[in-house]
Order: C-alpha cells, then sequence, then structure tokens
C-alpha cells in the first residue's frame, strides 16, 4: 500500500507545486482535455473574481496525480488530503469510494 497527500485547492494558488504536477503526463493530459492547460496563470489570476475554474483545475490535478500514482505503483492506495473538501472531491471525481 501507498500513501499520498495531496494538497487543496488553496495551495494550488502558488504556481510553483502547479508547475510541478504539469510535469506528469496524466495531470497534462486532464487539463487540455478540459481546456485549463493553456490558461493556468490566467485562472489563477481571477481565482478571488471567479474561483470555479481554479477549483476545476484543482481536482483535476488531484486526479491527474492519483492516475499517476495508480499506474507507477499499481497497487491498492489509501489517499489522504489536507481536508474533508478534498476527500469529499475524490469520492465525487469516482478516485475512491465512500467506504474507503
Amino acid at each position: 500500500m501507498k500513501a499520498m497527500m495531496f494538497a487543496g485547492a488553496d495551495a494550488m494558488t502558488d504556481l510553483g507545486p502547479a508547475v510541478s504536477a504539469l510535469a506528469v503526463p496524466e495531470v497534462q493530459k486532464l487539463l487540455n482535455q478540459y481546456g485549463f492547460l493553456n490558461n493556468l496563470s490566467e485562472i489563477f489570476e481571477n481565482m478571488l473574481t471567479d474561483p470555479y475554474p481554479a477549483l476545476a483545475a484543482s481536482v483535476l490535478t488531484q486526479v491527474g496525480l492519483h492516475n499517476f500514482y495508480q499506474r507507477k505503483f499499481n497497487s491498492e492506495l489509501v489517499l489522504a488530503g489536507c481536508s474533508m473538501g478534498d476527500i469529499a472531491k475524490l469520492i465525487c471525481a469516482q478516485v475512491m469510494d465512500i467506504e474507503t
């Protein structure tokens, strides 16, 4: 079993970790698929006036990281988030079951 810790949406306002996550092909694919990849800087600059794109990009990043680790380690995972909101997002994205 592997344990993972994902940053919450508020941590994604720091472009440093966001840029690091962009090196992961699974993250790039999801952000590109939903049209967020080419304008991440603008999305985070406008987070206070229009938070939805930044929150959506954060969820897609978390799902992409999950997919990467699942592929890399090919094992059962223990998922951890920085808040109940993060766990709820992962459940809604069907990355983990509510029973987990």
